[in-house]
């Protein structure tokens, strides 16, 4: 189907221009996100996310062509999604750092006075944030 055809579609508000999008473009969607992402459910997820926001994003919008307005679409997505999982990794990385620190000062906690002994360990996580399960 024509990229006209298929952008009347999402102006009249039919969901086939979702169906056409996808046959027609589905394929290039996906090989940019999976660049990106390197995961395959991860760039599914980004290629219906991409396909939500061309809906919403037409009308008012009426791209031409269509495929680079798609490829700007998911290539945004999958950046952000990537960058959402970075910082997850990230603060997961922080916490077991934290846990391998505190491991050790189990170690040393006979040595010292119990009050030191709290307040290293209040330095040591009290900024923790609460998704790291201590």
């Amino acid at each position: 189907m024509e990229d006209s055809r298929i952008i009347e579609l999402f102006f009249d508000r039919n969901e086939q221009a979702v169906r056409e999008t996808d046959q027609k473009y589905g394929g290039y969607c996906y090989s940019i996100a999976y660049h990106i992402l390197s995961n395959r459910e991860d760039s599914e997820e980004s290629v219906n996310d991409t396909y939500l926001s061309t809906w919403n994003a037409i009308p008012p919008r009426k791209p031409n062509p269509l495929a680079p307005f798609l490829g700007r679409i998911v290539r945004h997505i999958s950046i952000d999604r990537w960058r959402k999982t970075a910082r997850a990794n990230g603060a997961a990385e922080r916490c077991s750092l934290r846990w391998r620190s505190f491991g050790s000062v189990r170690r040393i906690r006979k040595g010292l006075r119990p009050g030191l002994s709290r307040r290293s360990l209040r330095a040591l996580f009290g900024n923790l944030s609460p998704d790291c399960g201590i």
